[in-house]
């Protein structure tokens, strides 16, 4: 007989291949005699101790995969260091798996704008947590005809957890085995898939795949914890992807600075060339004026002075004023 901790209820998701439906670590004396009310309140101590334990080995593991995140400088560096949280804690995660959405940097077609796009039908994988016999695809597509696959993808698609299982197919075999260096080494017989995205208005851009501990039944207290995992999964993925989102649209705003800078610069460029060509069309008149002088005073200019007013006047447009007089 074992003592089953906060479970009411048999537990829809409870292994029923384990040999107990509690942690391994609460037993009890077979030899106890019950008639003593000490015996009852023994278990019930028992009891009390086995539960803070296992909240503070849950917290812990929170704690390290927290911890791990703060050394992350973006998305790329984030991925590594989930795992790297997730590794360190042992106890509640059986195995992990974690896919990143493919994702592009791509120009706003006839802009010279950068946007981010995400493929939700192309995930990579970016690292596991356990002893996999054989390593999971590098890149998940739906077309790929397994029922593990098929579960990841309805769980982009509804942006829901989506719980796989060894007895009817949906936990692979090698996901199974990925235990046996992990929590007490029993082989895995249940996962659940948990995408970064809660609501559907958000891109899932990545896939925590864990594993349960086989020995641990998957009660309201483990869903509780599970939960709390996925939201902050969810959370330090959602942080980073607004972060990089600003970052992106710094440099689309110092491109439109420089733009209009350019813009100006041009436009001061343009307007010292029109001041330019204008102070020369002065400097023309100013010749043709001189040399007009010569002429209505009776001293005809020499061949060189007539030269340079044919010259001058074949560079002024007609609209000038003397122009116009003549």
């Amino acid at each position: 007989m074992a003592v089953e901790i906060d479970q009411p209820h048999p537990s829809l998701f409870s292994n029923p291949e384990s040999d107990s439906a509690v942690d391994s670590d609460l037993r009890y004396d077979r030899n106890l005699d019950w008639a003593n009310p000490a015996a009852g309140s023994l278990l019930t101590t028992t009891d009390d101790i086995t539960k803070d334990e296992l909240l503070a080995r849950r917290e812990n593991s929170l704690d390290e995969i927290s911890r791990a995140c703060e050394s992350a400088s973006n998305l790329d560096t984030l991925w590594p260091s989930i795992l790297c949280g997730i590794s360190n804690g042992n106890g509640d995660i059986a195995f992990a798996a974690l896919y990143r959405a493919e994702t592009t940097i791509e120009r706003v077609e006839g802009t010279s704008l950068l946007t981010s796009r995400v493929n939700p039908l192309s995930f990579l994988l970016s690292g596991t947590v356990g002893s996999f016999p054989a390593a999971p695809p590098c890149k998940l597509e739906p077309n790929i005809d397994q029922k593990w696959v098929q579960g990841f993808f309805r769980s982009v698609n509804t942006h829901a957890p989506v719980v796989l299982l060894a007895k009817d197919g949906t936990l692979p075999l090698e996901m199974q085995q990925a235990s046996k260096d992990r929590c007490y080494g029993d082989a895995c017989h249940q996962a659940v898939v948990l995408p970064s995205a809660w609501n559907r208005i958000t891109d899932v851009h990545a896939v925590l795949i864990v594993g349960l501990a086989p020995r641990v039944p998957y009660d309201r207290s483990y869903q509780a914890w599970i939960k709390t995992l996925h939201r902050e999964f969810s959370n330090e993925v959602v942080s980073w992807v607004l972060e990089e989102g600003r970052h992106l649209a710094e440099k689309n705003e110092d491109e439109g600075i420089g733009r209009e800078i350019d813009f100006i610069r041009r436009e001061k460029a343009l307007e010292q060339q029109e001041a330019t060509v204008a102070d020369g069309d002065v400097s023309r008149l100013l010749k043709i004026m001189g040399a007009a002088r010569f002429v209505s005073h009776g001293m005809p200019p020499d061949s060189a002075d007539l030269m340079r007013v044919v010259l001058v006047f074949s560079n002024v447009p007609c609209r000038d004023m003397y122009c116009r007089s003549m």
